[in-house]
């Protein structure tokens, strides 16, 4: 019955560690927004003085995004492959 328990309570951390990387990609689709409108703001008021650096952070975080949620697709599918065989 201890193994048992045991092996619930590693799957429940996986998935909890699932979970917290797909929270974190999705805060940095949050920065995508809040960046492009920094970036129209800049455009807007201050005539692009900092387009170049808020370009370079919307494709920072969308990067980020996109590595994020393939890991934790990534690591679904390994969780599956792996319980499936139970």
């Amino acid at each position: 019955m201890g193994e048992r328990e045991n092996k619930i309570d590693r799957d429940f951390e996986k998935m909890n560690t699932i979970s917290r990387i797909e929270g974190k990609s999705d805060k940095f689709i949050y920065a995508i927004i809040g960046f492009s409108l920094l970036l129209l703001y800049d455009l807007v008021v201050n005539d692009a003085k900092f387009s170049v650096v808020i370009i370079v952070l919307i494709v920072f975080s969308f990067y980020m995004s996109r590595k994020l949620k393939k890991d934790a697709t990534a690591m679904k599918q390994t969780f599956y492959s792996e319980n499936s065989d139970n």
